[in-house]
């Protein structure tokens, strides 16, 4: 989930999420930068299924990719920006590309879009260490919503949508190498959520159909 390309795990994905939980989403045209932080003040939960784009040299400049509508926003969400943004979400789900990895800062960590969602004051992060195949992410993103629902808390949900993503006997062992299903990590507090109300849960999706740079390059496949 890293580039320009078409996703459409993630759509599939959150569209399956709406379903579980209810939430209000945003896609194609609508999933931009200016109706991001226009949401963030009410949101309980932020999903944010699309690319990133990770600046080893320099981290505030890493990125995560909305629908470019031309507007005078952008279309662009900065590490910079987000330290200088206040959200008070209970929860943020990145996925997408490397948003838990960074340039190593001594004394500070490592300098990530996880670590900028922190800053501005969410309260768990969801992030990804490495360049996460579409999907099998799309399958434990839904998976780990299912589990949420039902109570688990954060980390719980997160091991046991790994889990069942290892015990489907639909997909092959091939595609059941760490590389798929493990750069998944939970940071912060872990505690369940309460998913009663549709109320306060944004769900946001770039499909692509306005950032596609590479019209001919497919997504990443499982078999990747």
């Amino acid at each position: 989930r890293d580039g320009n390309y078409s996703l459409p795990g993630a759509l599939q994905e959150v569209e399956s999420i709406h379903k579980i939980v209810n939430g209000k989403i945003y896609t194609n045209s609508d999933c931009t930068k200016e109706n991001f932080l226009s949401e963030v003040k009410n949101a309980k939960i932020l999903h944010l299924s699309m690319h990133s784009l990770v600046d080893h040299k320099n981290p505030l400049n890493s990125q995560l990719l909305f629908t470019d509508t031309k507007d005078s926003l952008g279309y662009q969400l900065t590490a910079s920006e987000l330290y200088q943004t206040e959200i008070s979400a209970d929860l943020v789900v990145l996925s997408a590309c490397s948003t838990g990895a960074g340039r190593l800062e001594s004394s500070e960590g490592v300098m990530s879009m996880s670590r900028a969602f922190t800053y501005s004051g969410v309260g768990s992060v969801l992030h990804s260490l490495w360049k996460v195949p579409d999907a099998s992410t799309s399958y434990i993103m839904i998976d780990f919503y299912k589990q949420l629902k039902q109570g688990k808390t954060k980390s719980q949900a997160l091991a046991l949508a790994k889990q069942n993503y290892l015990n489907d006997e639909t997909i092959p062992k091939s595609q059941k190498t760490p590389y798929y299903w493990a750069g998944f990590v939970m940071t912060g507090n872990v505690d369940p959520i309460k998913m009663k109300s549709s109320k306060g849960l944004y769900i946001s999706v770039l499909v692509g159909t306005i950032l596609v740079l590479l019209t001919t390059r497919s997504r990443k496949k499982r078999a990747a």
